[in-house]
């Protein structure tokens, strides 16, 4: 009884995200090309989500719950902290970085063969609005974990349950609108409501509560990606530069430059500011 209890909730509050896939899909489908442009967009978008949100949201559950049980109430505290903070750490940077380059991104990953120029473009669009909402969604995968710790499965799902209707709602409204780039806008909306909702529920319950040291780490993490923007500015400028003086780089060679670059001045302001030893 008490499996089948937290089953069904779950089961549910795990199918919103196939029923926004769906209402997606249903939408997409009224253009043509669109939802081609969407899905290769939203592989890119996920690569970060999935292998960094799922593999933090995996192992924080189990840690937590153990702290919980234990009644080991500060030790909780820094367990969600960090999880949060790292969460953020890749989060940030990755969804800026697609943001300022979302068609050079598609064009050396997909521009070619029949993936005409305009394929290009209408994926990058669609790329920069789910770029938006990588922070939102990698932090839904961190922050239900907080509630599944302590056995409340229920808010989660009934959240996810609410941006769920919303989507469907804004999807409805801003296909109209902005044609098929209101699809990735209307699921952006819906999961950063989703996630302010959530981490607003958790600080009024106290689940967590931040200290100094989450504003420092926070405000360590956005001068790093300041720097790594302004370091990929610099390089895109460059590149340009030397199309004009040489034949045109491949693609995927100014996409290798741009993502180590961009790596490496990121990590390197982070080491400076010493945030690592804040995130052991």
């Amino acid at each position: 009884k008490k499996f089948i209890k937290r089953f069904v909730p779950s089961a549910l509050g795990a199918g919103t995200t196939q029923i926004n896939l769906l209402v997606s899909s249903i939408f997409a489908s009224q253009i043509p090309g669109a939802i081609s442009w969407l899905y290769y967009s939203d592989r890119v978008a996920q690569l970060p989500l999935g292998i960094i949100g799922v593999a933090i949201g995996t192992v924080l559950l189990p840690d937590l719950s153990k702290k919980i049980s234990l009644e080991l109430k500060e030790e909780g505290y820094s367990v969600q902290e960090k999880a949060i903070l790292i969460s953020i750490f890749f989060a940030l940077p990755a969804s800026v970085a697609l943001i300022y380059m979302p068609d050079l991104i598609i064009n050396a990953l997909f521009g070619y063969g029949v993936f005409s120029a305009s394929d290009v473009t209408f994926t990058a669009n669609a790329l920069k609005v789910y770029a938006f909402g990588i922070p939102a969604f990698m932090l839904i995968k961190i922050l239900s974990p907080l509630f599944f710790a302590r056995q409340d499965i229920k808010t989660p799902v009934i959240i996810a349950g609410f941006s769920t209707i919303l989507n469907i709602f804004l999807t409805w409204f801003l296909v109209k609108k902005m044609g098929f780039v209101g699809i990735a806008v209307s699921l952006v909306i819906a999961g950063w409501i989703n996630a302010v909702i959530l981490f607003l529920i958790i600080l009024l319950k106290k689940f967590y509560v931040p200290n100094r040291r989450f504003f420092y780490v926070l405000s360590i993490i956005i001068i790093s990606t300041f720097f790594m923007l302004i370091s990929l500015n610099i390089l895109n400028h460059a590149f340009i530069t030397l199309n004009q003086s040489l034949s045109n780089l491949p693609e995927i060679f100014k996409l290798f430059c741009m993502v180590v670059i961009g790596l490496l001045s990121y990590l390197g302001v982070s080491y400076i500011f010493k945030l690592f030893r804040y995130l052991k």
